[in-house]
């Protein structure tokens, strides 16, 4: 696949102690055999775990990802959660070259079911490349709850699925153009969208949301069918996963 890049983001902190996430991840990954065009890999390390984000650049360069590193203290449900999240995507969008990219965070598993994974991400970059100016994600859903997360989500006469609510960091594909435009966009923002995410107004989906509706509409947020393709997303407190 000569024309997406694969890029995952991980941290140090792991998910509620748990450590080995992103391992899973990305060796769930592999068993798709994706030929992707490049791989990257950031990792977000906090002060005290230099040690452990060096192991977690060894596990991901074993499997053939580039690897980009900040050091940087953050916390979840804290401003610095976002704001950090944003930060990490500017670092790897400098690295992509390839017109469509898919974006992992190191908690989800791949369930695809009718076909395999490489079918249902052609057929994203086909439908991509066919309104570049239309959509701005297509978003593989999770296994549990999806149609709580996202009440808007509607299937259209296509057979797409899309909700009119929320540019989602769960697993997406898109073109690598518009997601620069809209970091660009923040970036011209800077001070402003860093306040509002103080403030608690926004975070980071919230912010790629408002300026992508307003770049492509308010239903440029596309997904899969469940029935076609899942994420599993382990990062949840232990007994929390979402189940299969």
């Amino acid at each position: 696949m000569n024309n997406l890049t694969v890029c995952i983001f991980a941290t140090t902190k792991g998910h509620f102690g748990i450590k080995n996430r992103y391992y899973e991840t990305i060796h769930d990954l592999e068993k798709h055999k994706i030929d992707f065009a490049k791989k990257l890999a950031h990792i977000k390390i906090s002060p005290n775990e230099i040690e452990f984000g060096e192991k977690m650049r060894v596990d991901f360069e074993e499997l053939g990802y580039k690897v980009l590193t900040t050091v940087g203290e953050w916390s979840h449900f804290h401003c610095s959660h976002p704001i950090n999240q944003l930060k990490d995507l500017g670092t790897v969008l400098q690295e992509i070259n390839t017109p469509f990219l898919l974006n992992w965070e190191d908690d989800f598993l791949c369930h695809a079911k009718s076909h395999n994974l490489y079918y249902y991400l052609k057929y994203a970059i086909d439908l991509l490349d066919n309104n570049p100016n239309k959509i701005s994600q297509v978003r593989i859903p999770r296994e549990s709850d999806d149609l709580d997360r996202y009440p808007t989500l509607i299937q259209d006469k296509t057979g797409w699925y899309r909700q009119n609510t929320i540019f989602s960091f769960n697993p997406y594909v898109a073109l690598t153009h518009n997601i620069k435009n809209i970091y660009n966009s923040i970036c011209a923002q800077q001070d402003l969208i860093t306040n509002l995410i103080k403030e608690n107004k926004l975070n980071a989906e919230l912010t790629f949301t408002n300026l992508a509706a307003q770049m492509f509409g308010p239903y440029s947020f596309y997904s899969f069918d469940k029935k076609a393709i899942t994420v599993q997303h382990i990062g949840s407190k232990p007994g929390e996963e979402d189940q299969i």
